[in-house]
């Protein structure tokens, strides 16, 4: 009996020593949520960021590619606003005859003004050469005769013209001209000008191989 009433006479805890334990036992449990709201907070200000930067980068792109499309029609695309020559179907030959040898041959220029010039462009025509393929000079000038079309030539805006040339007879090739010909491959090299660009553009074909007989 005397244990029971000892027993029964110890301390009771206080209202305020079980609110302390238990706020105790909470306490990881709102540690936890204040990590986890950091790194909400962290990955969210990690998007804005990124989102930010984004639309800044979009921001400034954006008129620079407008830019390139409303000047060049394309950036890096010069023939848009500007003249192209080409020359094409180029053949030379050297024919041996009881006169000497005779310098035959031709060749066409292709002619084209892009769609987003400012205008059309009048076309003047420089020289031209026949150099061989490591850039030896054979005939300069070459005579050149154009065929059906008279220059200065006008090329539209948008427009094309193909124009044929033949070289024009020699009364007689050196022995010398005639054996660097048909040494081996040749190149017809020129210039043209064009009232656009206000500059000269320069020409060359592919290299050929002439006719020689």
């Amino acid at each position: 009996m005397r244990g029971a009433k000892l027993r029964d006479r110890r301390p009771r805890s206080t209202r305020a020593e079980r609110s302390n334990r238990a706020e105790h036992e909470k306490r990881p449990t709102n540690e936890a949520h204040v990590r986890a709201s950091i790194t909400s907070r962290a990955a969210l200000e990690a998007i804005t960021i990124r989102r930010y930067g984004s639309d800044m980068r979009s921001r400034f792109i954006a008129p620079l590619l407008f830019a390139c499309v409303a000047l060049l029609g394309g950036c890096g695309d010069k023939s848009a606003v500007a003249l192209s020559v080409n020359i094409t179907d180029a053949n030379v030959s050297a024919q041996t005859s009881a006169f000497g040898a005779t310098l035959g041959g031709g060749f066409t220029l292709e002619f084209a003004l892009g769609p987003e010039a400012s205008g059309s462009t009048t076309v003047t025509l420089g020289s031209f050469a026949l150099q061989s393929a490591s850039g030896t000079a054979i005939l300069d000038p070459l005579p050149v005769d154009a065929v059906g079309a008279t220059f200065p030539l006008t090329v539209d805006k948008g427009g094309s013209q193909n124009v044929t040339f033949t070289i024009a007879s020699k009364a007689s090739l050196t022995q010398d001209e005639q054996t660097a010909i048909c040494a081996g491959q040749v190149v017809i090299v020129g210039a043209v000008m064009d009232s656009l660009s206000g500059g000269t553009d320069s020409l060359k074909s592919v290299a050929l191989t002439p006719t020689c007989s």
